[in-house]
């Protein structure tokens, strides 16, 4: 009796947390690595996670599922950039000396080994891979006429430089997986900058687009096939056409918009830097509504996304601080601030265990934060439309017997079960999603979904 007592109990007092709808988000550990690490990139084939340390010309490995550094890797000077190719299995680590021509590392991540060295133009800055063409490409700024270099990663073999719009110094570069092109942008302070559009089967330049002045970063929305460039004096961002390389409009920002963030369905954070703001709109819109920003107490120069949790983080370079914020549609908040090492810049989302690995560029750390997040239980139709509900049967159930799930409004293709903390204790697919052997008494919240939307529903488990 008393135990069902304490049981109701804890039902209650879950339940009430859960319409908090707060996630459960801490720094987890820091990790030392090598002297200021100005780009870290995540390895999901090998399940590693990788460096770049500026200062010490050299690459650090991290396990993840451990938090620990495995291996140290030297490079070229001034380690900057990287890229993965999982068609080519091989890690492209951009590095940029303050003389001369610039080096691209070619490791083999199975091994931790280099295995080529490319070089590429002049003054490098940036790296990206086209999963479109299996190719690599390096922005460089040489002068006062930046240009890219384009590689086969096949055959770590130069292609061809790629000349960008004279009298302009390059600035940033991104792309466009759904029409497998590359972005760069161009600026001068005083004029309108230029964003250079590249066909990655052909590397030709395809058109030069006028944006506002001193264009710098570069965002893609993979929903409807839209590019932003943003103009950091001009405090806007170009809005072009990912598929006719036309301009469709200007959306007005505040302070220097510097990282842009798309995230599904169709929605787009905007970074302002020096207001210590971060905006939204959907991805549709070209002005952003009316209170559609969030305080977040420092200059965000970088975002990731969470997709687990809906939450974005953004790094907070000046302060040392990250900020995590509520991504989800009508609930977009500041949810916490949280210390991290100095100069935080670049960051990586780690599925397997929901964390964020950031990498302090004006340190030798990487601080790994914990993402896990509480679920709401679902009574109420879902997006896109139509009621989504599920229900564990039996409800309550006994420790270490097998429950099924009733569904009704999708076909569910995962589950997760997470317990009355909101730490993940099981997770499937496919035909595996049906049912569910429980393990211990407690709470536990099931989350069933199909790629689209999905629904939760508490089991209590005796």
């Amino acid at each position: 009796m008393k135990r069902r007592f304490v049981l109701s109990l804890l039902l209650a007092a879950t339940a009430l947390w859960l319409n908090a709808a707060y996630g459960l988000i801490f720094v987890e550990e820091t990790i030392n690595v090598g002297m200021a690490p100005k780009a870290i990139l995540y390895d999901s084939v090998h399940e590693k996670v990788f460096t770049a340390n500026f200062g010490s010309a050299t690459v650090s490995v991290i396990n993840p599922a451990t938090n620990t550094v495995t291996a140290t890797i030297s490079v070229e000077e001034n380690p900057m950039d990287m890229c993965f190719s999982p068609t080519s299995n091989k890690l492209y680590v951009l590095c940029s000396p303050i003389t001369g021509n610039g080096k691209i590392v070619v490791i083999d991540p199975s091994t931790n080994t280099t295995i080529n060295t490319i070089t590429v133009g002049m003054s490098p800055m940036a790296l990206v891979w086209s999963s479109g063409s299996n190719k690599a490409y390096t922005l460089n700024n040489p002068g006062e006429t930046g240009n890219m270099t384009a590689i086969d990663v096949a055959t770590d073999q130069v292609l061809t430089t790629i000349g960008l719009t004279p009298r302009y110094s390059s600035a940033g570069i991104g792309y466009n997986p759904r029409s497998n092109r590359v972005y760069a942008t161009s600026n001068r302070v005083q004029y309108p900058g230029q964003l250079t559009v590249v066909d990655c089967e052909t590397d030709q330049v395809m058109s030069t687009i006028t944006c506002g002045n001193n264009t710098m970063t570069v965002g893609v929305n993979l929903a409807s096939n839209r590019v932003y460039a943003a103009n950091t004096v001009s405090k806007s961002l170009t809005v072009v056409n990912g598929e006719s390389n036309q301009r469709i409009g200007q959306i007005q920002t505040r302070q220097e918009p510097t990282p842009l963030l798309w995230v599904e369905p169709n929605k787009l954070f905007v970074g302002e830097y020096w207001d210590s703001t971060v905006a939204y709109l959907g991805g549709d819109e070209l002005s952003i509504p009316t209170g559609n920003r969030i305080k977040v107490g420092g200059e965000c120069r970088n975002m990731i996304l969470a997709p687990d949790c809906q939450q974005v983080f953004c790094a907070l370079v000046l302060r040392g601080r990250v900020a995590a914020l509520d991504a989800r549609d009508g609930h977009e908040r500041l949810l916490d601030v949280l210390p991290v090492g100095n100069g935080p810049q670049d960051m990586v989302y780690y599925q397997p265990q929901q964390r964020v690995f950031v990498a302090n560029s004006w340190d030798s750390t990487v601080t790994v934060i914990r993402t896990e997040i509480a679920v709401v239980e679902t009574r109420s139709p879902l997006a896109p439309s139509g009621p989504a509900l599920v229900r564990a049967l039996p409800s309550p159930a006994w420790s270490g017997r097998l429950v099924r799930f009733a569904v009704n409004g999708l076909e569910p293709t995962r589950l997760t079960v997470r317990d009355a903390d909101g730490r993940l204790v099981h997770s499937a697919t496919g035909k595996a999603v049906q049912a569910w052997q429980t393990p211990g008494p407690g709470v536990y919240f099931c989350t069933l979904g199909d790629g689209a939307r999905s629904a939760v529903c508490k089991l209590a488990v005796r």
